[in-house]
């Protein structure tokens, strides 16, 4: 029974180190949208504008994670990111890797179903190239 108090008191904040990984102030998609606005002659219509910013977010996010992974071992010893929390050791490198999957599969899908198949290929390529 404490086992189980234990693991709901420390959820909290363990939804907020899995937001961490994001870089959610970092991550903006204000150039995204007004892409999407310029790119197309007249008023874009709501569905790709919504869907191509949630699908965009969710890429982004996945980057920033896996960003954040691969650079575990430089933000162990530099006293500004030493207290993140893959260094701080609150998550393990497998459970921000299987995060950052699932926002990026999350955000490819989004792209691929709601938006076109194109947009989905060029932020894959655009997120396979950015990845160090």
């Amino acid at each position: 029974m404490r086992i189980a108090i234990a693991h709901v008191e420390r959820a909290p904040l363990r939804l907020s180190d899995f937001l961490a990984l994001t870089k959610p102030r970092v991550v903006s998609l204000i150039s995204a949208v007004i892409g999407m606005l310029l790119a197309t002659p007249g008023m874009v219509s709501l569905r790709p504008l919504v869907f191509g910013a949630i699908g965009i977010a969710l890429v982004a996010c996945a980057a920033a994670a896996s960003n954040r992974l691969l650079d575990l071992k430089k933000h162990a010893v530099k006293a500004r990111t030493r207290a993140r929390p893959l260094p701080r050791g609150r998550l393990r490198p497998a459970e921000a890797a299987a995060f950052g999957v699932a926002l990026g599969a999350a955000g490819l899908a989004v792209l691929y179903t709601l938006v076109s198949p194109l947009t989905m290929w060029l932020l894959l390529a655009t997120f396979v190239a950015g990845v160090p």
